[in-house]
């Protein structure tokens, strides 16, 4: 009899594991299609409600480093305490969908302690995933640079090493300072903006940054004299640096530089008009 038992809850805890998994997979899916513009608003407002328990909007997007927290300790997490979520893994980071209230902020809040999470502004229709996505990166890379856990998208302020207030600005920024330095890299398959995000990084000592870079110093001058003959800005002069410096950690926000990548905007980016 206690055999039988202990058979019948074994299987229905693997039923659950299964459901449960499946759950976060579509899930995932969905938010996969809602980020890439492959579903209409309203029929991923369906499924989200209809599959994945969501109430009804607000929601809100939020980003956690990749590395910073393992992806099913975070989705069991959120469903021992009930919690709408769909997670989507992508780029180096953890995407969340989220209902988007101060009892989500705080319940994620206890379960994160102090990581860094950034979080968007109010997603009213779906069809603001993919900018929201944005958002949500934007704040985390704040949270990250203050030391603070959760940070909302335009609670940044504003200063010398603040982003624009906005995508919109953040990619018309883009464009007017580094839009032919991309464009180069594009062409030449060049590491251009690499290697001024690394000069930047690096304070701008030419000796670590070409170290950092593994080249000689020499080369490290010339693609540096090529960024300055491309945007008519001076690595040397300070007003040029912040210019610079803020444009490209916006072409950062925005995802158009990551780990290995030479900063290529892809047809579905929104530094192209689809966004």
């Amino acid at each position: 009899m206690l055999r039988h038992v202990a058979t019948v809850v074994a299987l229905a805890l693997e039923r659950m594991t299964a459901d449960l998994e499946r759950k976060h997979r579509l899930g995932a899916e969905l938010l996969a299609h809602l980020a890439d513009r492959r579903i209409t608003a309203d029929l991923g407002l369906e499924l989200l409600m209809r599959e994945q328990g969501f109430p009804s909007p607000p929601y809100a997007v939020a980003a956690i480093a990749e590395d910073a927290v393992p992806l099913g300790e975070l989705q069991a997490w959120l469903e021992s305490h009930c919690l709408p979520h769909t997670t989507l893994r992508r780029e180096g980071y953890i995407f969340l969908l989220l209902p988007d209230s101060e009892e989500v902020i705080a319940s994620l809040s206890e379960c994160l302690s102090s990581t860094p999470v950034g979080w968007s502004e109010r997603v009213l229709t779906l069809a603001r995933v993919p900018e929201a996505m944005l958002e949500a990166r934007w704040a985390l890379q704040h949270a990250r640079e203050v030391g603070r856990g959760i940070v909302r998208y335009g609670e940044q302020g504003l200063g010398s090493s603040s982003l624009p207030m906005s995508v919109e600005a953040a990619r018309n920024l883009v464009e007017r300072v580094l839009g032919t330095v991309l464009a180069y890299d594009t062409s030449h398959e060049g590491q251009l903006f690499h290697s001024l995000r690394c000069f930047l990084e690096q304070d701008r000592s030419w000796s670590e940054t070409a170290r950092a870079l593994g080249i000689h110093r020499q080369t490290l001058v010339y693609r540096l004299r090529k960024v300055e003959s491309l945007t008519g800005l001076k690595v040397d002069r300070t007003s040029d640096l912040v210019t610079l410096w803020l444009a490209v950690r916006a072409a950062s926000a925005l995802g158009l530089e990551r780990d290995g990548l030479k900063g290529r905007a892809t047809p579905g980016h929104p530094l192209n008009k689809g966004i």
